[in-house]
């Protein structure tokens, strides 16, 4: 077996998690102290009957709780369990992942062919079994069905009479299942490599010894936590930052970057897990080059919703999410750019710090951040320092006048304390 004992890639030991936001308390204990109890008794459940490295005994737990949330996700990794051989356990740990998504053991299919495929249920994770048997042809049409079940908005199946989407998460198993797979299809695959159980080791159970009725009530646990918890889990993954996100970029990235968001919410144990199971994935085009300093993990906290108050005559405020987080960067820009100018701030220093704000959904481009600003009434003006900018006047005044309770001062704060050292 693989010696995964130590990561391939130098990690820095005993590093405490930082975490940073507008506010000094963590909004997220209450999600991963649960979380984290039902993935700890997933984790028991699974050593019981399933002989695996500890990292990817990680991965397929991470997976599982994934599969909760694909209607908030934009990508669902196909999960490879791979084995050079039988009798390493493939069927056992797809029957074990069946009952945590909450299906029966025997929910799993090896009819590949374009009638067995048609009558899958795109709506439930779908596991197919012995996919080394597959001949030539029909691996095409799974192939077809694997690619376009990874990405939400991605192509779609084309049917006698419809297109429909396949959306959602798949797991396959088989002899040298990676090897059946075009690289295509490869690059969205986390791959679960098993081995023999030594002759050394005993198992405590096999999976038909374990209790179905205590399997169902804690997969029902997971279940209700993640919708107890469903707005909150959103926020978290589209607000967190940690080193290892940088590089998570391109297919391959799509499909781990979930595994790591989730990981980063659980504990950095978790993120070196799969830095190690990343790095054992050879047949990717490319690798990932994690960068080498000290864990962080950076989000936005977590604030409630307000309780609903009685209505008072005034406008509500109906801006949209990702237009409030604009104008309070632009308002952050404006404040800390005070030092630098009595007039204004120009247009192309007010994008480069905007840029470095990675505000989510954000114009990328100069031209198009002042012509999604002018659609918001912020207006350019002709001399702000010898350049075309925007005056802190007029820029304050339309704030104040247009979107009077849309920019949020803690998170303009925040960003101000972001741009600071970017100051030129």
């Amino acid at each position: 077996m693989t010696n995964l004992s130590q990561p391939k890639t130098e990690i820095i030991e005993n590093a405490t998690p930082v975490l940073t936001g507008p506010t000094a308390v963590d909004t997220y204990d209450d999600v991963r102290e649960e979380l984290t109890a039902v993935f700890n008794e997933f984790w028991q459940l699974t050593v019981k009957c399933i002989y695996m490295p500890e990292a990817y005994r990680t991965v397929f737990l991470l997976w599982s709780l994934l599969t909760y949330m694909k209607d908030d996700l934009d990508y669902a990794p196909l999960l490879v369990i791979d084995a050079p051989n039988r009798g390493c356990g493939k069927s056992t740990l797809q029957k074990f992942l069946a009952v945590m998504t909450g299906q029966l053991p025997e929910d799993r299919y090896s009819d590949f062919t374009k009638a067995g495929l048609k009558q899958l249920n795109n709506d439930l994770v779908v596991f197919l079994d012995e996919i080394d048997t597959a001949t030539k042809t029909q691996m095409r049409d799974v192939t077809n069905y694997l690619n376009t079940s990874f990405e939400a908005s991605g192509a779609q199946t084309i049917k006698a009479g419809s297109i429909q989407s396949a959306y959602g998460f798949r797991c396959i198993a088989g002899i040298n299942a990676i090897d059946k797979l075009e690289s295509a299809t490869q690059s969205r695959c986390i791959r679960i490599p098993l081995q023999r159980t030594p002759s050394t080791v005993r198992l405590e159970k096999r999976f038909e010894e374990l209790p179905l009725e205590h399997l169902y009530g804690e997969a029902d646990a997971l279940k209700s936590t993640i919708e107890k918890y469903s707005t909150k889990l959103k926020y978290y993954f589209t607000y967190v930052d940690y080193p290892q996100k940088a590089v998570l970029a391109n297919r391959e990235g799509d499909a781990w970057r979930n595994m790591f968001d989730l990981a980063s919410l659980l504990g950095e144990k978790y993120v070196n897990h799969l830095m190690i199971c990343v790095s054992d994935h050879y047949f990717y085009d490319q690798g990932f080059d994690f960068p080498q300093v000290q864990y962080f993990v950076n989000v936005r906290q977590y604030k409630e919703p307000e309780k609903p108050v009685f209505y008072d005559g005034t406008d509500d405020d109906c801006t949209a999410n990702s237009t409030k987080d604009l104008l309070a960067g632009v308002k952050a820009v404006l404040n800390v750019y005070q030092s630098k100018s009595k007039t204004g701030v120009q247009t192309k220093e007010l994008f480069r710090l905007i840029s470095i704000l990675q505000i989510k959904d954000a114009p990328i481009t100069q031209r198009s951040l002042a012509r999604h600003l002018t659609n918001l009434g912020l207006t350019v003006n002709k001399n702000v320092d010898k350049n075309s900018g925007y005056r802190f006047d007029e820029t304050y005044a339309t704030l104040s006048a247009k979107y009077p309770k849309a920019v949020d001062e803690e998170i303009c704060t925040a960003y101000m304390e972001q741009l600071l050292p970017h100051l030129e």
